[in-house]
């Protein structure tokens, strides 16, 4: 699967995105805010997975998705599992890690192409770490 590299920055300082056409990634590594030339220091670094989920919205390192085909009849409604979605630094792939939602299990990985359509955005570890319950 061919794939476009891009990325998103969450800023810890203000506590929000910062637009990626405001930033200069330069080959050492070093993360530059275009504007200002300032270096960036307290910032995450969030990679493309290349995935749309089922409405349409990108899938980056770092969020968190409901899985529809795996919802659970509980207390007369539906219990959807969650996933945070990670890049694994060792090796070129991507992780699906449940952390909250649906019935308890243990971390699960699977293909996250075949599922994409079946995947919601919900949030994202940063602005909504509450979403986190299997911590």
């Amino acid at each position: 699967m061919k794939r476009e590299i891009r990325f998103r920055v969450w800023d810890n300082d203000s506590k929000c995105f910062i637009l990626p056409e405001n930033l200069v990634l330069r080959l050492d590594g070093h993360l530059f805010d275009r504007e200002f030339g300032d270096e960036l220091h307290n910032v995450e670094l969030m990679q493309f997975t290349g995935l749309k989920d089922k409405n349409g919205v990108d899938i980056y390192e770092g969020d968190i998705v409901k899985n529809h085909n795996k919802g659970q009849y509980v207390k007369k409604e539906y219990w959807y599992p969650l996933y945070l979605i990670k890049c694994k630094k060792d090796y070129l792939g991507i992780t699906v890690n449940h952390v909250g939602g649906g019935l308890p299990s243990d971390n699960i990985m699977f293909k996250l192409e075949n599922y994409s359509r079946e995947l919601e955005v919900i949030g994202n570890i940063y602005k909504n770490p509450e979403l986190i319950t299997n911590k």
